[in-house]
């Protein structure tokens, strides 16, 4: 998913939830390069699956 596209998706969670929503990039290196890897996540998301991610890889808030 593309970081635009991903931005629409949160907002419109957001909307639809009341609740906040984050655009991260949960990316790795190869030999090539950063290769990014853009989702949606929730508070509990970022609590959970994503715990420990560091905040500069979190893009964007629904709730800025």
């Amino acid at each position: 998913m593309t970081y635009s596209q991903a931005v629409k998706r949160a907002i419109q969670s957001a909307k639809q939830t009341g609740r906040d929503f984050f655009v991260v990039d949960d990316g790795s290196y190869s030999d090539s390069g950063w290769i990014p890897a853009i989702a949606v996540a929730s508070d509990r998301d970022l609590d959970g699956f994503y715990a420990g991610i560091s905040e500069n890889r979190i893009l964007f808030c629904t709730g800025e």
